[in-house]
């Protein structure tokens, strides 16, 4: 698997390992996301440090992610966003949608 998840208190972090987020990994993220929340996980941060390229189905994945915790009472929010794709971020709007944060530190901390 391409993903790494902890734990800090009450916080799940998903650390993507993958420097490509594209369609052919995108099913297998959401559906992380989907068992992190069915297990009971309310605060999800999604940590993209690693990524360098993300297409529409990868963001439609974290997109799905994030809708799927709300309707749980959750939240899932993203950090770590290199250059490209903090672009992608803002020309499809999702800056506005997901709060996102530079560093995984300051995304844990939003919680509080």
């Amino acid at each position: 698997m391409f993903t790494r998840v902890e734990k800090r208190g009450a916080v799940t972090i998903v650390n993507i390992q993958l420097t490509q987020g594209t369609a052919g990994k995108a099913d297998a993220v959401k559906n992380e996301l989907f068992r992190i929340t069915d297990m009971g996980q309310k605060y999800i941060v999604t940590d993209l440090s690693q990524i360098e390229f993300i297409d529409s189905s990868f963001l439609g994945a974290l997109v799905k992610g994030l809708k799927y915790a709300m309707e749980n009472n959750g939240d899932l929010r993203v950090c770590g966003l290199n250059p490209s794709v903090k672009t992608m971020f803002e020309l499809t709007k999702l800056d506005n949608i997901f709060k996102v944060y530079k560093t995984r530190e300051d995304a844990i901390a939003s919680f509080s």
